[in-house]
Order: structure tokens, then C-alpha cells, then sequence
């Protein structure tokens, strides 16, 4: 598997299409099966956070590194596996989301 190593974060795969390929298209009358593969693949690629935690709160002033870097870990873990999750679902269903800027 290829790799993109992001200064002080986990690896990320360089082609989540690939992966995407493995989970069945979320069609309207799957959505479990959908659900439990959208899960495990994005765990397997430790870019669950998003799934798995709240939203940290908004950085300050008075935020320590930690913070941050745990602020920009959860961002990126939220647009990753929404973008996953876009990539999973068939069109008609696609078409009705809200976009996200």
C-alpha cells in the first residue's frame, strides 16, 4: 500500500479509490452492510477519528500544541472519510446531499 507520511500524523493512503472499490455502493436498501464496511475500512486506515470522537473545540489563544495537532488530525479525519463516504453512494442518493465546502 502506498503511502503519504503528513509531518507529525499517520500515514495516509495515497489512493482511497482503491479502497472505496472493496465497500458495496450504498444503495437505499443496504445501508447496514454500507455502514459496517464504510467503519472497518476507515479504522483499518486509522482515519476514523471523526466517527469515533467529538469535534475538538475551536482553537484559541490559549490552545497548547496538543491541541492543535489534535484539531488538524480530527479535520483531516472528517474530510477523508466524508469524502470516502461520498465516494460509496450511488448517484440518485449522491445527488440529494448537501454539499460541504
Amino acid at each position: 500500500m502506498l503511502t503519504n507520511t503528513m509531518a507529525s500524523s499517520a500515514p495516509v493512503p495515497t489512493n482511497l479509490h482503491s479502497h472505496a472499490s472493496s465497500v458495496p455502493l450504498l444503495n437505499g436498501t443496504n445501508f447496514s452492510e454500507w455502514r459496517e464496511n464504510v467503519e472497518f475500512t476507515l479504522g483499518v486506515l486509522d482515519l476514523d477519528l471523526a466517527l469515533t470522537s467529538e469535534k475538538p473545540p475551536e482553537l484559541n489563544d490559549k490552545s497548547t500544541k496538543e491541541d492543535k495537532e489534535l484539531h488538524k488530525l480530527w479535520e483531516k479525519s472528517n474530510r477523508l472519510s466524508l469524502m470516502f463516504m461520498r465516494m460509496t453512494i450511488s448517484a440518485n442518493i449522491k445527488s440529494s446531499l448537501l454539499q460541504r465546502n
